[in-house]
Protein backbone atom coordinates (compact mmCIF):
# COMPACT_ATOMS: atom_id res chain seq x y z
CA UNK A 1 0.00 0.00 0.00
CA UNK A 2 1.13 3.32 -0.89
CA UNK A 3 0.78 7.03 0.61
CA UNK A 4 -0.06 10.15 -1.14
CA UNK A 5 0.26 13.66 0.04
CA UNK A 6 -3.69 13.77 0.51
CA UNK A 7 -5.25 11.96 3.01
CA UNK A 8 -5.07 8.04 3.40
CA UNK A 9 -7.21 5.67 4.98
CA UNK A 10 -5.84 2.98 6.17
CA UNK A 11 -8.26 0.10 6.96
CA UNK A 12 -6.44 -2.95 7.37
CA UNK A 13 -5.51 -4.23 11.19
CA UNK A 14 -1.99 -3.63 10.81
CA UNK A 15 0.10 -1.03 9.03
CA UNK A 16 4.10 -2.10 8.99
CA UNK A 17 6.64 -0.85 6.92
CA UNK A 18 10.42 0.33 7.34
CA UNK A 19 10.49 3.38 5.54
CA UNK A 20 10.05 7.03 6.58
CA UNK A 21 7.19 9.24 6.36
CA UNK A 22 5.83 12.62 7.35
CA UNK A 23 3.05 12.50 8.31
CA UNK A 24 0.87 15.59 9.41
CA UNK A 25 -2.35 13.97 11.16
CA UNK A 26 -2.60 10.42 12.27
CA UNK A 27 -5.75 9.40 13.75
CA UNK A 28 -5.79 5.42 15.52
CA UNK A 29 -8.87 3.73 16.87
CA UNK A 30 -6.71 1.46 18.03
CA UNK A 31 -3.02 1.00 19.66
CA UNK A 32 -0.19 2.72 17.69
CA UNK A 33 3.24 1.71 18.42
CA UNK A 34 6.42 3.55 17.74
CA UNK A 35 9.90 2.92 19.05
CA UNK A 36 9.87 6.88 20.17
CA UNK A 37 7.42 9.77 20.16
CA UNK A 38 8.74 12.97 19.95
CA UNK A 39 7.94 16.74 19.56
CA UNK A 40 9.60 19.62 20.78
CA UNK A 41 11.49 19.13 23.89
CA UNK A 42 8.69 16.39 24.83
CA UNK A 43 10.42 12.89 24.24
CA UNK A 44 8.39 9.47 25.15
CA UNK A 45 10.14 6.34 24.38
CA UNK A 46 10.14 3.15 25.98
CA UNK A 47 12.00 3.76 29.12
CA UNK A 48 10.39 7.08 30.44
CA UNK A 49 8.94 10.65 29.61
CA UNK A 50 10.89 13.83 29.29
CA UNK A 51 9.09 16.84 29.56
CA UNK A 52 10.46 20.51 29.76
CA UNK A 53 12.51 19.59 32.86
CA UNK A 54 10.53 16.72 34.02
CA UNK A 55 11.89 13.39 33.38
CA UNK A 56 10.20 10.24 34.58
CA UNK A 57 12.60 7.41 33.07
CA UNK A 58 12.14 4.64 35.91
CA UNK A 59 14.20 6.08 38.48
CA UNK A 60 14.58 9.30 40.34
CA UNK A 61 12.05 12.48 38.97
CA UNK A 62 13.53 15.66 39.03
CA UNK A 63 10.63 18.57 38.89
CA UNK A 64 12.81 21.88 37.69
CA UNK A 65 15.10 22.42 40.00
CA UNK A 66 13.76 22.70 43.78
CA UNK A 67 12.42 19.24 43.79
CA UNK A 68 13.15 15.66 43.16
CA UNK A 69 10.83 12.94 43.54
CA UNK A 70 12.98 9.56 44.03
CA UNK A 71 12.42 6.06 43.45
CA UNK A 72 12.74 4.82 46.68
CA UNK A 73 9.75 6.70 48.04
CA UNK A 74 11.29 9.83 49.21
CA UNK A 75 11.02 13.47 47.85
CA UNK A 76 12.87 16.50 48.88
CA UNK A 77 11.60 19.72 48.43
CA UNK A 78 13.79 23.18 48.55
CA UNK A 79 10.79 25.40 49.46
CA UNK A 80 7.50 25.34 51.25
CA UNK A 81 5.25 22.31 51.42
CA UNK A 82 1.58 23.43 52.29
CA UNK A 83 -0.99 20.96 52.52
CA UNK A 84 -4.05 20.75 54.36
CA UNK A 85 -3.10 17.87 56.85
CA UNK A 86 0.09 15.85 56.98
CA UNK A 87 -0.08 11.95 58.17
CA UNK A 88 2.57 10.04 59.51
CA UNK A 89 5.72 10.09 61.40
CA UNK A 90 6.85 13.46 62.05
CA UNK A 91 9.72 12.51 64.59
CA UNK A 92 12.63 14.56 62.70
CA UNK A 93 10.81 17.34 61.69
CA UNK A 94 13.06 21.14 62.96
CA UNK A 95 12.04 24.39 63.64
CA UNK A 96 8.71 23.64 65.02
CA UNK A 97 7.72 25.27 68.71
CA UNK A 98 7.97 22.58 71.17
CA UNK A 99 4.92 23.44 73.29
CA UNK A 100 4.30 21.63 76.58
CA UNK A 101 6.56 18.73 75.73
CA UNK A 102 7.62 15.88 73.07
CA UNK A 103 5.45 12.57 72.33
CA UNK A 104 7.31 9.86 72.57
CA UNK A 105 5.97 8.16 69.66
CA UNK A 106 4.90 9.90 66.02
CA UNK A 107 2.40 7.14 65.60
CA UNK A 108 -1.09 8.08 66.25
CA UNK A 109 -2.32 4.65 67.24
CA UNK A 110 0.89 4.07 69.91
CA UNK A 111 -0.25 4.87 73.71
CA UNK A 112 3.25 6.28 73.43
CA UNK A 113 2.35 8.92 71.37
CA UNK A 114 0.22 10.93 74.44
CA UNK A 115 3.22 10.31 76.55
CA UNK A 116 5.20 13.00 77.01
CA UNK A 117 8.83 14.13 77.82
CA UNK A 118 11.05 17.30 78.83
CA UNK A 119 14.04 18.01 78.44
CA UNK A 120 15.74 19.48 82.13
CA UNK A 121 17.83 22.43 80.52
CA UNK A 122 16.71 25.61 78.34
CA UNK A 123 19.56 27.09 77.07
CA UNK A 124 20.25 30.98 76.84
CA UNK A 125 23.08 31.35 74.20
CA UNK A 126 22.12 34.98 73.26
CA UNK A 127 20.83 37.58 74.66
CA UNK A 128 16.30 37.54 74.79
CA UNK A 129 13.74 39.27 75.82
CA UNK A 130 10.67 37.61 76.98
CA UNK A 131 7.63 39.97 75.68
CA UNK A 132 4.59 38.75 76.26
CA UNK A 133 1.35 39.87 73.76
CA UNK A 134 -0.91 42.64 76.34
CA UNK A 135 -3.76 40.02 75.81
CA UNK A 136 -1.67 37.28 77.91
CA UNK A 137 -1.66 37.19 81.95
CA UNK A 138 2.49 35.84 81.61
CA UNK A 139 4.77 33.83 79.40
CA UNK A 140 6.25 30.37 80.83
CA UNK A 141 8.00 27.31 79.93
CA UNK A 142 7.66 23.53 80.74
CA UNK A 143 11.76 23.36 81.04
CA UNK A 144 12.73 22.73 84.84
CA UNK A 145 15.81 24.63 84.41
CA UNK A 146 17.05 27.69 82.75
CA UNK A 147 20.95 28.34 81.81
CA UNK A 148 21.99 31.97 80.68
CA UNK A 149 25.36 31.17 79.38
CA UNK A 150 27.93 33.71 80.05
CA UNK A 151 28.24 37.10 78.09
CA UNK A 152 24.51 36.85 77.78
CA UNK A 153 21.26 38.12 79.23
CA UNK A 154 17.19 36.95 79.84
CA UNK A 155 15.56 39.95 80.03
CA UNK A 156 11.79 39.87 81.11
CA UNK A 157 10.30 43.18 79.72
CA UNK A 158 8.65 45.77 82.54
CA UNK A 159 5.36 45.00 83.79
CA UNK A 160 5.64 41.40 81.82
CA UNK A 161 5.72 38.16 84.11
CA UNK A 162 7.68 34.94 83.12
CA UNK A 163 7.39 31.02 84.86
CA UNK A 164 9.63 28.75 84.12
CA UNK A 165 8.80 25.00 85.37
CA UNK A 166 5.39 25.20 84.82
CA UNK A 167 4.17 21.51 84.91
CA UNK A 168 6.36 21.53 88.23
CA UNK A 169 7.89 18.44 87.70
CA UNK A 170 11.53 19.24 87.73
CA UNK A 171 13.71 17.28 89.74
CA UNK A 172 16.43 19.42 89.48
CA UNK A 173 15.01 22.96 91.55
CA UNK A 174 16.54 23.94 93.82
CA UNK A 175 14.06 24.32 97.29
CA UNK A 176 13.07 27.81 97.73
CA UNK A 177 14.64 28.54 94.43
CA UNK A 178 17.68 28.84 96.23
CA UNK A 179 21.28 29.04 94.06
CA UNK A 180 24.03 27.13 95.56
CA UNK A 181 26.75 30.00 94.26
CA UNK A 182 24.00 33.09 94.71
CA UNK A 183 22.87 35.03 92.10
CA UNK A 184 25.10 38.20 90.98
CA UNK A 185 24.97 40.49 87.57
CA UNK A 186 22.40 42.48 86.40
CA UNK A 187 18.66 40.94 86.67
CA UNK A 188 15.84 42.75 84.60
CA UNK A 189 12.22 42.18 85.42
CA UNK A 190 9.98 40.97 88.57
CA UNK A 191 11.02 38.76 91.18
CA UNK A 192 8.57 37.01 93.46
CA UNK A 193 8.69 35.14 96.07
CA UNK A 194 11.09 35.47 98.99
CA UNK A 195 14.51 37.12 98.50
CA UNK A 196 16.97 36.60 101.46
CA UNK A 197 20.63 38.11 101.88
CA UNK A 198 22.36 41.31 101.75
CA UNK A 199 20.80 44.40 100.19
CA UNK A 200 23.81 46.57 100.36
CA UNK A 201 23.82 47.31 96.49
CA UNK A 202 20.27 47.58 96.23
CA UNK A 203 19.29 51.14 94.67
CA UNK A 204 16.96 53.51 92.92
CA UNK A 205 13.64 50.87 93.93
CA UNK A 206 10.63 52.90 93.34
CA UNK A 207 8.91 52.63 96.67
CA UNK A 208 5.33 51.34 94.89
CA UNK A 209 7.33 48.16 93.81
CA UNK A 210 8.05 47.41 98.10
CA UNK A 211 4.75 45.68 98.50
CA UNK A 212 3.99 42.71 100.88
CA UNK A 213 5.33 41.57 104.24
CA UNK A 214 8.26 43.23 105.03
CA UNK A 215 11.05 41.78 107.43
CA UNK A 216 11.93 43.85 110.51
CA UNK A 217 15.23 45.32 109.79
CA UNK A 218 17.13 48.69 110.88
CA UNK A 219 16.03 51.45 109.94
CA UNK A 220 19.57 53.44 110.67
CA UNK A 221 20.23 54.51 107.41
CA UNK A 222 16.47 55.06 105.80
CA UNK A 223 15.93 58.16 105.11
CA UNK A 224 13.02 60.26 104.15
CA UNK A 225 10.80 58.15 106.42
CA UNK A 226 8.36 59.41 109.40
CA UNK A 227 8.92 57.43 112.96
CA UNK A 228 5.17 57.37 113.29
CA UNK A 229 3.83 58.55 116.68
CA UNK A 230 6.55 57.82 119.69
CA UNK A 231 5.11 59.86 122.50
CA UNK A 232 1.99 60.39 124.19
CA UNK A 233 1.24 61.38 127.70
CA UNK A 234 -2.07 62.19 129.07
CA UNK A 235 -2.39 64.01 133.10
CA UNK A 236 -5.51 65.14 134.95
CA UNK A 237 -6.31 67.45 137.17
CA UNK A 238 -6.49 65.74 140.66
CA UNK A 239 -8.94 68.61 142.41
CA UNK A 240 -10.93 71.05 141.40
CA UNK A 241 -10.04 74.51 140.80
CA UNK A 242 -12.34 77.14 142.22
CA UNK A 243 -12.12 80.81 142.11
CA UNK A 244 -9.27 80.88 144.83
CA UNK A 245 -7.44 79.94 142.01
CA UNK A 246 -8.47 82.46 139.79
CA UNK A 247 -5.62 84.35 137.99
CA UNK A 248 -3.55 81.67 138.47
CA UNK A 249 -1.48 78.38 136.45
CA UNK A 250 -3.22 75.20 137.17
CA UNK A 251 -0.87 73.29 139.56
CA UNK A 252 -2.50 70.38 140.72
CA UNK A 253 -1.75 67.85 137.63
CA UNK A 254 -0.90 63.88 137.69
CA UNK A 255 -0.44 61.25 135.25
CA UNK A 256 -3.30 59.01 134.48
CA UNK A 257 -1.73 55.87 134.98
CA UNK A 258 -4.51 53.58 137.09
CA UNK A 259 -4.33 49.91 136.59
CA UNK A 260 -7.86 49.22 137.31
CA UNK A 261 -8.75 51.00 133.82
CA UNK A 262 -5.67 49.57 132.33
CA UNK A 263 -4.65 53.21 131.57
CA UNK A 264 -1.62 53.22 128.53
CA UNK A 265 0.09 56.72 129.87
CA UNK A 266 3.04 57.39 128.68
CA UNK A 267 3.95 56.07 124.93
CA UNK A 268 7.88 57.17 124.79
CA UNK A 269 9.23 58.82 127.80
CA UNK A 270 6.44 61.34 128.98
CA UNK A 271 6.41 64.97 130.02
CA UNK A 272 7.86 66.63 133.04
CA UNK A 273 5.70 68.53 135.48
CA UNK A 274 6.53 71.14 138.14
CA UNK A 275 4.16 73.56 139.79
CA UNK A 276 2.37 73.48 137.00
CA UNK A 277 4.80 73.80 133.94
CA UNK A 278 5.16 71.03 131.60
CA UNK A 279 8.94 69.92 130.12
CA UNK A 280 8.53 68.31 126.70
CA UNK A 281 10.83 65.15 126.69
CA UNK A 282 12.09 65.71 123.29
CA UNK A 283 12.50 68.20 120.31
CA UNK A 284 9.89 68.21 117.41
CA UNK A 285 6.31 69.27 116.48
CA UNK A 286 3.60 68.45 119.38
CA UNK A 287 0.04 68.40 119.36
CA UNK A 288 -1.42 69.69 122.99
CA UNK A 289 -4.98 69.24 123.89
CA UNK A 290 -6.79 70.52 126.77
CA UNK A 291 -9.96 69.36 127.77
CA UNK A 292 -11.73 71.35 130.28
CA UNK A 293 -15.17 70.05 132.63
CA UNK A 294 -16.76 73.33 134.42
CA UNK A 295 -18.96 73.75 136.97
CA UNK A 296 -20.85 77.50 136.28
CA UNK A 297 -23.28 79.39 138.43
CA UNK A 298 -25.70 81.85 137.14
CA UNK A 299 -24.44 84.31 134.21
CA UNK A 300 -20.47 83.14 135.17
CA UNK A 301 -17.67 81.82 132.47
CA UNK A 302 -14.85 79.72 133.28
CA UNK A 303 -11.83 80.31 130.90
CA UNK A 304 -8.65 78.20 130.79
CA UNK A 305 -6.09 79.23 128.90
CA UNK A 306 -3.23 77.09 127.07
CA UNK A 307 0.26 79.25 127.55
CA UNK A 308 3.57 78.88 125.99
CA UNK A 309 7.07 80.09 126.70
CA UNK A 310 10.09 80.08 124.04
CA UNK A 311 12.74 81.50 126.60
CA UNK A 312 11.85 79.57 130.11
CA UNK A 313 10.80 82.71 131.23
CA UNK A 314 7.57 85.03 129.59
CA UNK A 315 4.83 83.03 128.36
CA UNK A 316 2.34 84.19 126.11
CA UNK A 317 -1.20 82.52 125.43
CA UNK A 318 -1.83 80.47 122.58
CA UNK A 319 -5.34 78.77 122.92
CA UNK A 320 -8.60 78.87 125.23
CA UNK A 321 -11.20 76.78 126.59
CA UNK A 322 -14.10 78.20 128.08
CA UNK A 323 -17.44 77.91 129.07
CA UNK A 324 -20.23 80.14 129.86
CA UNK A 325 -23.93 80.16 131.40
CA UNK A 326 -26.45 82.49 131.13
CA UNK A 327 -29.30 80.77 132.87
CA UNK A 328 -30.56 81.17 136.24
CA UNK A 329 -29.34 78.39 137.65
CA UNK A 330 -26.03 76.41 137.91
CA UNK A 331 -24.63 74.13 134.91
CA UNK A 332 -22.16 71.92 134.00
CA UNK A 333 -19.95 73.01 130.70
CA UNK A 334 -16.90 72.17 129.22
CA UNK A 335 -14.47 73.66 126.48
CA UNK A 336 -11.65 71.86 124.60
CA UNK A 337 -8.62 73.61 123.04
CA UNK A 338 -6.05 72.58 120.67
CA UNK A 339 -1.97 73.72 120.30
CA UNK A 340 0.48 72.71 117.89
CA UNK A 341 3.51 73.62 119.19
CA UNK A 342 7.10 73.28 117.72
CA UNK A 343 9.36 72.51 120.50
CA UNK A 344 13.20 73.81 118.88
CA UNK A 345 14.76 73.29 122.85
CA UNK A 346 13.42 71.45 125.40
CA UNK A 347 15.33 73.56 127.86
CA UNK A 348 13.59 76.95 126.60
CA UNK A 349 10.08 75.64 125.38
CA UNK A 350 7.54 74.67 127.73
CA UNK A 351 3.69 75.10 128.54
CA UNK A 352 1.10 75.84 131.36
CA UNK A 353 -2.29 76.78 131.74
CA UNK A 354 -4.08 79.78 133.40
CA UNK A 355 -7.35 79.25 135.17
CA UNK A 356 -9.56 82.91 134.85
CA UNK A 357 -12.87 84.03 135.32
CA UNK A 358 -14.15 81.83 137.75
CA UNK A 359 -16.87 83.49 140.04
CA UNK A 360 -17.73 82.03 143.28
CA UNK A 361 -19.70 78.28 143.07
CA UNK A 362 -17.90 78.09 139.45
CA UNK A 363 -15.31 75.38 139.52
CA UNK A 364 -12.58 73.57 137.04
CA UNK A 365 -13.87 70.07 137.79
CA UNK A 366 -11.01 67.60 138.81
CA UNK A 367 -11.10 63.93 139.26
CA UNK A 368 -13.75 61.92 141.12
CA UNK A 369 -13.90 57.80 140.94
CA UNK A 370 -17.19 57.85 140.16
CA UNK A 371 -17.28 59.70 137.03
CA UNK A 372 -13.07 59.56 136.52
CA UNK A 373 -11.20 62.27 134.19
CA UNK A 374 -12.74 65.27 134.12
CA UNK A 375 -10.10 67.73 133.29
CA UNK A 376 -7.09 66.67 131.37
CA UNK A 377 -4.26 67.53 129.14
CA UNK A 378 -2.92 65.15 126.02
CA UNK A 379 0.01 65.78 124.85
CA UNK A 380 1.59 63.88 121.46
CA UNK A 381 4.53 64.03 119.36
CA UNK A 382 3.17 64.21 115.83
CA UNK A 383 6.94 64.52 113.72
CA UNK A 384 10.01 66.12 114.30
CA UNK A 385 10.62 69.91 114.33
Amino acid sequence: MALSTSRTVVTNTGLSTHDHFRVRDLISVGVATFSNFKTGSTNVHSVGVEAAGINVLGGDTPIGAGATIYDDGGARFSGVVTATSFHGDISQATGAAAGLGTALSQTQTDPLNKVYYTNKVLSISTTTTIDHPATANLAYTQYGDIKIEDGHDLIIKTDDDFKYDILGISSTKLANNEFLNGLSGDLTGDVTGNVTGSGANLTNIPAGQLTGALPAISGANLTGMIAGITEVDQWYLTTNVTNSGNDAVISSWSRFTQANVSAASPLGTGMSHSSGVFTFPSTGKWLVIFLGHYLLVQNDNVVVITKVTINNSAYNAIATAKDGNSASNSTSGSATSFSFIDVTNTSNVKVHFYATSIASGSQVDGYNSGNGIQTSALFIRLGDT
